[in-house]
């Protein structure tokens, strides 16, 4: 308990945060940690507001018994309770990730501007995540896994989640449960190890402790911090490699320069860097990255026009070139461009006057400098790539286009 309310105490003073919402489940690690606010609040008589949101995935036939089971909790310490219900798509699989999305896309709604999310991940948690992204192959980014404090966007919305038990392993936790004589329920769906972190928590950690003792997941903990710590420096590097560019442009978040690629050993990761910038959390993979690479880069053939595609969640990207520019395409790339462009047209002639635009480059022409030529070549010289062409509205006279928005 001494970590935890040490945590807590550096976080409040260090951020001058007084309102928390914690991720109530009901398992022995929330139940710990929303007592060690109580006492916290109690002990250091405090001025700060609690409240705690119990997510109920709807899955376990239990799952009404473990809601009803946090409000009573909560009712007894008199903390605030919510409770939302959240529903899976089975058929659509990967139940896990499902299941963390919507529950954080719901605490999300439960909480305030001013208000920060406490969850009780430990010291166990960041080790299995840690194996899992070494199992995939991830790079440094991956291997940072959970940070105490982070920032996370949720739907438009900016996040502050705090994670005060990371230097806790679970056995402290359970032994420091008991002492405190806390109850708290069971989730018998974590017994199944067809999901992995199911197999890593209840088979292979229990082995590597046994062989090595408790000390092997403060050593794999560490070495996440290692992976953050050169992370950060990272990023740091990659910032003012961005903003010293003078191709780069922070109100085009989408147009990558190719000259800020540099050298190969660093293109990669400009790369992440830059989707990170377009909120792409689920990076490409090693792969798709290399055949970016090579087909928008190395051997670029712009007659092909490739696009190179990759999801992002349930999301498909794209990525694209353009004269020394590499695109991000979103999935509704031609309606935000079709916006954007509107949008300019009514700044620029009223709102009136927007509804006689058009769209479509086929068969239009374009007078300028004394010359007619094909409205795709007068755009194409603009600066405009090739699948953004036929959104650009247009007032035109039968074939011939008289008004463009200012490009």
């Amino acid at each position: 308990m001494k970590n935890t309310l040490s945590a807590i105490e550096n976080f409040v003073d260090e951020n001058n945060t007084t309102s928390f919402n914690i991720a109530l489940s009901g398992g022995v690690d929330s139940v710990f940690l929303i007592h060690a606010f109580y006492l916290y609040k109690k002990k250091e008589k405090k001025e700060i507001n609690i409240k705690a949101t119990h997510i109920n995935h709807n899955i376990n036939p239990k799952s009404s018994d473990w809601s009803s089971f946090c409000e009573s909790l909560c009712n007894k310490l008199s903390i605030d309770f919510i409770s939302k219900n959240v529903y899976l798509d089975l058929a659509l699989g990967n139940i896990e990730e499902q299941a963390r999305t919507l529950r954080y896309e719901a605490i999300a709604e439960c909480t305030s501007d001013n208000e920060c999310v406490v969850t009780g991940q430990h010291m166990n948690d960041q080790v299995e995540t840690f194996m899992i992204r070494a199992k995939r192959g991830s790079g440094i980014k991956g291997l940072g896994c959970m940070k105490k404090v982070s920032l996370r966007e949720i739907k438009n919305k900016e996040i502050t989640i705090f994670r005060p038990m990371l230097n806790t392993t679970r056995k402290e936790i359970l032994e420091q449960a008991d002492n405190l004589e806390l109850s708290w329920v069971e989730d018998d769906s974590n017994l199944d190890e067809k999901y992995d972190r199911n197999f890593l928590r209840n088979t292979i950690l229990p082995e590597f402790c046994s062989r090595w003792g408790e000390g092997v997941l403060h050593a794999f903990s560490r070495s996440a911090e290692l992976c953050a710590n050169s992370e950060a420096a990272l990023k740091e590097l990659l910032d003012d490699k961005f903003n010293s560019c003078e191709e780069w442009n922070s109100k085009e978040l989408n147009k990558l320069p190719i000259s800020l690629l540099g050298n190969k050993a660093l293109q990669s990761e400009v790369m992440r860097h830059w989707l990170h910038i377009n909120g792409i959390h689920y990076l490409p993979s090693k792969k798709i990255l290399q055949e970016t690479k090579e087909q928008l880069i190395t051997n670029f053939q712009p007659m092909k026009e490739p696009c190179i595609t990759f999801k992002n969640g349930y999301d498909q990207f794209g990525l694209r070139r353009f004269a020394e520019y590499i695109y991000l395409i979103y999935p509704n790339n031609d309606q935000i461009v079709k916006d954007k462009h509107l949008a300019m047209a009514i700044s620029e002639n009223g709102s009136d006057e927007s509804k006689l635009l058009a769209f479509g480059c086929a068969g239009k022409t374009i007078k300028t400098n004394g010359l007619t030529i094909a409205l795709r070549q007068h755009l194409r010289k603009k600066g405009i790539p090739p699948w953004e062409r036929d959104c650009i509205p247009y007032k035109s006279d039968g074939q011939v286009v008289t008004k463009l928005p200012t490009i």
